[in-house]
């Protein structure tokens, strides 16, 4: 059997850390190694993580300081000896065959780069919220293995990431290849993506189309945190005009995407009543963006030219739109 190193970065995640644990301790695959890494937590999560290393013979180490989480991730990929790793989150609940399931992938499909899995959407009480859907592009094909030019204008159109990044699993040899997450203030929290993307343009990928985690959203998450304080460019939106670069039709894809997490910023702002700075962002569509979303951008500046807030929970109606998931 393949050896699977499962990477779990920490920091204060005593909320939900022993459910995750749980949940990779009941893995079907037998042949893993599981190493915590934590990032100087203030909370219960270093006592939980201790019970659990004990128990299982698992491997914890503890930075003296938070090192952000994209070192602690590199970190722990480094000091991974299994032919397979998986970064998996603290937050989120694991399928019993997730490793399984991925390993018997590149068991036939020894040429991809990573293998990821759909997930279930649940929330801090753990209530299930939806499921995250392929795009209809990806749908009906067999062999659940995609290339870059399959996987990227699919992202660049559903506007919701469809790679959950603690479902993907990737063969070590590929990280000692093409090295791990580039940590620097252009791709901040995308750095994962920037990651995911640079694998698909040398190596094929695979997404298994059924949800093998529970993924979990709450307000202290990362990526909840971005959404909801960034009031600049989206970081994902970095990482794609730099795949998009050079090539028209991903470009102008690159464009829609643009303008609309921009046109975002444009109602948050508002709704913070900084309209001067929302009217900013408007300008940055009509500068670089889509000329349809310019032109209903245009039309929507009259609230900040009046001082106008839109009460931007208005929109919760139209949430499924945002995110796209399939209801039971």
């Amino acid at each position: 059997m393949s050896k699977v190193s499962i990477c779990i970065p920490t920091y204060n995640s005593d909320a939900y850390l022993e459910e995750s644990l749980n949940s990779i301790q009941n893995q079907t695959y037998t042949n893993i190694e599981v190493i915590i890494g934590d990032n100087c937590s203030s909370d219960n999560t270093q006592a939980i993580i201790k019970r659990y290393a004990d128990e299982n013979n698992w491997s914890y180490v503890f930075n003296q300081q938070n090192i952000g989480a994209g070192l602690n991730m590199n970190k722990l990929i480094s000091l991974a000896t299994g032919d397979f790793v998986a970064v998996y989150h603290s937050d989120d609940i694991y399928h019993p065959e997730i490793v399984a399931k991925s390993v018997s992938f590149f068991d036939q499909n020894q040429d991809c780069g990573f293998v990821s899995t759909l997930a279930n959407l649940i929330d801090s009480n753990g209530e299930y919220l939806g499921e995250l859907e392929l795009p209809s592009r990806l749908r009906n094909n067999i062999k659940c293995k995609y290339t870059f030019e399959e996987i990227f204008p699919a992202i660049l159109d559903s506007f919701v990431p469809f790679l959950v990044t603690p479902t993907v699993m990737v063969p070590k040899k590929i990280y000692d290849k093409l090295g791990m997450f580039k940590i620097n203030d252009k791709y901040k929290s995308a750095t994962d993506y920037e990651m995911w993307l640079r694998i698909l343009k040398e190596f094929p990928a695979g997404i298994l189309p059924e949800p093998l985690i529970q993924y979990r959203k709450h307000a202290s998450q990362g990526s909840q945190m971005e959404i909801r304080e960034n009031y600049g460019i989206p970081d994902g939106l970095n990482v794609y005009e730099e795949y998009a670069a050079g090539n028209r039709y991903f470009e102008k894809k690159y464009k829609r995407i643009f303008s609309w997490l921009i046109f975002l910023q444009v109602l948050k702002l508002n709704n913070a009543r900084n309209f001067k700075e929302s009217s900013k962002m408007v300008q940055r569509i009509h500068k670089h963006g889509n000329f349809k979303y310019g032109l209903f951008a245009g039309f929507f500046n009259l609230f900040n030219i009046s001082s106008i807030r839109f009460n931007i929970n208005f929109l919760d109606r139209f949430k499924g739109f945002f995110i796209k998931t399939k209801k039971r």
